[in-house]
């Protein structure tokens, strides 16, 4: 079943432009993904229990088109059970797998071809461990 957002994931050409962005408007730093060249891939910053993640749209591994919205995020109890329920639904929903973060996912699009990531987060994984983390700025 989904429960929550878990993030909204941006594309950025200035990956270094946007941290520094967000980063002024409160957001903390709590991960990052890097790619063979050990360069920041995906930033997941931080404000309260709200995820940002910031993906650079200028290598091999994008999901999206471009720079801005690249998907959302959706949370899910049991990867499993509801993929099969949303094809059952007639949902187009690709095969689920673990993420280089520790927390499974899978992947769809809504009819406007948005798209849509399904995350289901496991004790262990990056996320968990960053909402695990007090945030002591406040």
């Amino acid at each position: 079943m989904i429960y929550d957002i878990g993030h909204v994931a941006i594309a950025t050409a200035d990956m270094d432009k946007m941290k520094k962005f967000y980063e002024n408007l409160g957001f903390r730093r709590s991960f990052s993904l890097k790619d063979e060249k050990d360069q920041d891939w995906i930033v997941y910053m931080k404000l309260g229990g709200f995820f940002l993640e910031l993906i650079r749209s200028d290598n091999n591994h994008r999901r999206s088109e471009g720079n801005g919205l690249a998907h959302v995020c959706l949370l899910v109890d049991d990867m499993y059970e509801t993929v099969s329920e949303l094809r059952a639904k007639g949902v187009n929903v690709s095969e689920p797998k673990m993420g280089l973060d520790g927390s499974i996912q899978s992947w769809m699009r809504d009819p406007e071809e948005n798209g849509i990531e399904l995350m289901q987060i496991l004790p262990g994984s990056l996320q968990a461990k960053a909402l695990a983390q007090k945030d002591y700025s406040k």
